[in-house]
């Protein structure tokens, strides 16, 4: 059987994604849960703009991120986020292009990165701050499993050349929204659990 090409971000990741972890003093842990094909959502804690990038080159297949629209004007860092796969999200409202793109991503068995804080947390401990239920709701409509991610910081704040540190987690199944819908109630509690998780990764991480 002939061998698959590389696209251009897969030829790109093995490029540099060692070099930028290197760069950014950046250790992961949990390699072990991460999965060799896509279709996953990766629903991280957020503290400075560079944690999509630093995932990104963490995990072995291709994130796409939802990135705020006002990114997508900024010089090169558009170009940048683009090429990572990053797609606009308008957080003045509900974005409901954007969660119907997410799930496309993930029923084409395509990996999406979700901040469950929603925006940046820099300098705030993690459990003072709150989940949004937008992650519930994209992996119960897709039906996707959910990879707890925690970056890790000295006084959740990033300094540069400060040690950085990744924690991936197990898998998390949240099965398949009933033709019903669910509730706010459930979305929460989901987002809940997921959040929990994230806490936990950071807890237990002595690194």
């Amino acid at each position: 059987m002939a061998k698959e090409k590389k696209n251009f971000y897969e030829k790109a990741h093995a490029l540099l994604a060692k070099l930028v972890l290197r760069l950014f003093r950046v250790r992961v842990f949990g390699r072990e849960n991460l999965p060799a094909e896509g279709g996953y959502l990766y629903c991280s804690n957020h503290i400075c703009l560079l944690d999509p990038v630093l995932i990104a080159a963490a995990a072995i297949t291709q994130v796409h991120f939802m990135a705020k629209k006002e990114l997508f004007k900024v010089p090169l860092l558009s170009s940048l986020i683009r090429i990572l796969g990053a797609y606009p999200i308008d957080r003045s409202g509900a974005d409901v292009g954007a969660v119907r793109h997410s799930i496309e991503l993930l029923k084409e068995k395509k990996s999406i990165g979700v901040f469950i804080q929603g925006h940046r947390q820099k300098g705030t401990p993690l459990r003072e701050t709150k989940p949004k239920n937008g992650v519930a709701l994209i992996a119960l409509r897709s039906g996707s499993p959910i990879i707890p991610v925690c970056i890790k910081m000295k006084k959740d704040r990033y300094v540069l050349f400060r040690r950085v540190n990744i924690i991936f987690g197990s898998p998390m199944s949240c099965g398949v929204e009933s033709e019903e819908g669910q509730g706010k109630g459930e979305y929460a509690q989901i987002a809940g659990q997921v959040f929990s998780e994230i806490c936990r990764l950071e807890d237990e991480f002595h690194g």
